[in-house]
């Protein structure tokens, strides 16, 4: 267990994994989260007069296996996500098999003109991919 950040990119993703300080300065566990761009690369503004050209589809499966060291244990996941709406999809599943953690992640979004009366809809659909993206596992040591 590294006392640093640790920082993967893979495509549009960004892995990192950040020691937590405990109360004497010491790392006491490591939270492994994926970032997504999705919401900061579409949405600048509040609100549009114009439509919004989605001109780049997305269409990207993810799978990543970490391998959990033996000094640490598993306490929290990421919750699985699912989202379904007419500007895309979005699914997460992260689960523990044996002492690896498997992060399954799927992201569809269509070359579309999203316009200004259904930018906050888009907006809220960024957000939440973002937010789930952001949600980390939490590993402390043994």
């Amino acid at each position: 267990l590294a006392d640093k950040p640790v920082a993967v990119f893979t495509g549009n993703r960004f892995y990192r994994q950040q020691p937590t300080p405990g109360p004497g300065g010491e790392s006491t566990h490591q939270q492994i989260s994926a970032v997504s761009a999705l919401g900061r690369e579409y949405v600048g503004v509040s609100a549009r007069r114009a439509p919004l050209l989605v001109a780049d589809p997305i269409d990207t499966v993810l799978r990543a296996r970490v391998a959990v060291p033996r000094d640490l244990r598993v306490e929290s996941l990421p919750r699985d996500a699912s989202l379904d709406t007419p500007f895309g999809r979005y699914q997460r599943r992260v689960r523990l098999d044996g002492a690896t953690i498997v992060v399954e992640r799927q992201l569809s979004v269509p070359l579309q003109r999203v316009v200004p009366q259904n930018y906050q809809a888009f907006v809220r659909f960024a957000s939440a991919i973002d937010a789930h993206d952001a949600e980390t596992a939490v590993l402390n040591r043994r």
